[in-house]
């Protein structure tokens, strides 16, 4: 059986200039839960985009859920990462692309609560209004209520881009990136 290779680094032309991260993103990328598989993920993504000083938005609200459910949150100060406010203007993007009418049959069609649904679209707004070319979710359902026009991508889906070759005996692995041939001895 060959040997799992480990994930390729994220890749600094993959990743958005601006994105803006969802709670359980962010809040794995700060250390809770740890033991969570996702958890390098979200570690990897947040500090590939604070090295190469692209801009990280934290909404209001998640910060918000991070005070509830941690003792102390603790959003590193940085120039890259910026929590953005629940402001007029996210206003009235919650208002009009989220209104309630919507989440509640959203939440009468997929069965998730109308209170967690009220917070994803808080924090899509922040998105939309603080223009953020990604919100980075490992929530797929968060996904079911957002435009289009807002692209969600989990952090993983910045990593480098790599193949495996293998022989045609099924000796040798080596990532596609190489350009060597395996060699017999």
């Amino acid at each position: 059986m060959p040997e799992r290779t480990p994930p390729s680094p994220m890749d600094p032309k993959l990743l958005p200039r601006r994105a803006l991260l969802d709670t359980g993103v962010l809040i794995r990328a700060l250390g809770e839960h740890p033991t969570d598989p996702r958890s390098a993920d979200c570690r990897e993504f947040l500090d590939a985009m604070v090295a190469v000083g692209n801009d990280v938005l934290v909404a209001a609200p998640s910060l918000a859920e991070m005070i509830r459910a941690m003792a102390v949150p603790k959003v590193p100060a940085t120039n890259s990462i910026v929590v953005v406010p629940f402001d007029d203007q996210a206003a009235i993007v919650l208002g009009t692309t989220f209104p309630m009418v919507a989440l509640k049959q959203l939440a009468l069609k997929t069965g998730v609560a109308l209170t967690y649904l009220k917070y994803d679209a808080l924090i899509a707004a922040c998105a939309i209004r603080h223009r953020a070319e990604f919100v980075v979710s490992i929530d797929e359902r968060m996904t079911a209520q957002l435009p289009s026009s807002l692209k969600v991508a989990p952090p993983g889906a910045f990593r480098a881009k790599q193949m495996q070759l293998v022989s045609v005996d099924g000796d040798a692995q080596l990532p596609a990136s190489t350009g060597t041939k395996p060699s017999k001895i």
